[in-house]
């Protein structure tokens, strides 16, 4: 027994730390589900571990909240809401794209606000908690191209940036933004409405380890084929809001609406959804 609590020790100060390098710019009460997939993705895809250690390491990160809340440092643990990783030996990373076929089956709900979160995503590449942050004032027009107007998360620093995205012609009828403002009453943050959407996917798709993520990863792959195909300069990190270097930063500036837009042509290939 003396074996096994050294051994547990020993873990929690491995995910402890994995943890404290990955959040160094978060206090821990600003920690939200979507962070807390991002870092189980980020243990996958750069720091390259198998699949049961991440299991592990989120089992021990979700004790460790658990004990946060105990401690009156935080009211909910957004660790317990992650799904563990299928293990199994031909599973896909959770960063591969949705096929056609199961677009298809997620986007085929009557559950009208799941598929708005969803098809908005799926033509902005936004990240779930940068669309929960926009409003009716987010959307403008400049050169008769309608756009939204998006605070840039995960920014290194705590850096403040904004980035302009075109809105497709397939969401038109989202841009007024009322959809969201429904969806948002009476909820503090999009942990719950995050749990949904991941729900919905995994019932429709139980045999694969996806999220909802994956639609910006759809976004990306569709813009970038696109721009490969008709020899345009590839403006896809662009408008995901990867530019984090000065020298790509002023060249995102540089960028018109008009340049975007035509990059954007790509997200036809959604138009049956």
């Amino acid at each position: 027994s003396k074996k096994s609590n050294s051994k547990n020790t020993g873990y929690y100060q491995r995910v402890a730390k994995a943890l404290d390098i990955y959040f160094k710019h978060k206090q821990i009460t600003q920690i939200s589900y979507q962070d807390c997939e991002d870092f189980q993705l980020h243990l996958l895809n750069n720091k390259r571990l198998n699949k049961k250690t991440i299991n592990n390491y989120t089992c021990y990160a979700s004790r460790m909240f658990d004990y946060a809340i105990k401690i009156g440092l935080i009211s909910q643990n957004p660790f317990k809401l992650l799904s563990s990783f299928k293990i199994s030996k031909d599973q896909k990373s959770p960063k591969d794209n949705f096929s056609m076929d199961e677009l298809v089956k997620i986007f085929k709900t009557d559950k009208k606000e799941l598929k708005d979160y969803m098809a908005f995503a799926l033509h902005t590449g936004l990240r779930l908690s940068e669309i929960w942050s926009l409003d009716e004032s987010s959307v403008s027009e400049r050169d008769g191209i309608k756009f939204i107007k998006v605070q840039t998360a995960k920014q290194k620093g705590g850096d403040v940036k904004f980035r302009e995205l075109p809105i497709h012609k397939n969401i038109y009828r989202l841009s007024d933004m009322k959809w969201l403002t429904k969806i948002k009453r009476g909820k503090s943050d999009c942990n719950y409405f995050g749990k949904r959407l991941n729900k919905h996917i995994h019932a429709v798709l139980p045999d694969s380890n996806v999220s909802f993520h994956r639609l910006r990863a759809n976004f990306a792959s569709a813009i970038k084929n696109y721009s490969l195909e008709n020899g345009f300069t590839d403006v896809t990190s662009v408008l995901l809001g990867h530019a984090t270097d000065l020298a790509t930063d002023v060249y995102a500036k540089d960028i018109s609406l008009k340049a975007k837009l035509k990059a954007m042509n790509g997200l036809n290939i959604f138009s049956n959804l």
